[in-house]
């Protein structure tokens, strides 16, 4: 009778987990606003990764190409590899831009898991660091941003910047 009931637990407790997955990605949706939930669907986002909250807040918004829209980057995971990264959603373009979660990208890799502060840079000038060419870093330079951008960092550690240059994204690393 134990080894019944012990089953029915675990039965009911997979069940249960399985259960509250489908309940957070349908919490983390409803959290969008409509606009970014419509180009999700769009571009079949479904299909191969999953809305995330392993960085808060998981989603940020500003204008980060220019067009005076509201532009969003949601934290996403990878179904298959399980690699966190985000998903950059242009308003009035419907464009899409998957940075990390299993894609290359800066210095950053294909797994943004590193990462744990993000926070929209407002502050138009940053400062890039240069490299010499045996690895060391020679100076920072600094670069005039024309939009809002994406702060990451690694607390203690490096950071950078991810900014819209007028037709992709690219990284500026700004300290180690």
């Amino acid at each position: 009778m134990k080894k019944i009931f012990f089953t029915y637990w675990l039965l009911s407790f997979g069940f249960a987990f399985e259960v509250n997955g489908q309940d957070n990605q349908w919490l983390l949706q409803e959290r969008l606003p409509d606009w970014a939930k419509q180009i999700l669907s769009k571009h079949e986002f479904e299909n191969t990764y999953l809305l995330s909250e392993f960085i808060n807040p998981f989603y940020l918004e500003a204008d980060f190409n220019g067009d005076s829209k509201m532009d969003i980057a949601i934290a996403i995971e990878n179904k298959s590899s399980h690699k966190k990264g985000f998903i950059i959603l242009h308003n009035s373009t419907d464009e899409s831009f998957i940075i990390g979660a299993g894609k290359d990208f800066g210095n950053g890799g294909d797994d943004f898991k590193w990462m744990d502060i993000w926070k929209v840079q407002r502050n138009l000038t940053i400062h890039q660091l240069v490299y010499k060419a045996n690895g060391d870093i020679d100076y920072s330079k600094p670069v005039t941003l024309k939009n809002a951008a994406i702060f990451i960092a690694k607390s203690e550690s490096g950071s950078s910047t991810i900014y819209w240059d007028g037709t992709t994204y690219k990284w500026a690393q700004t300290s180690e």
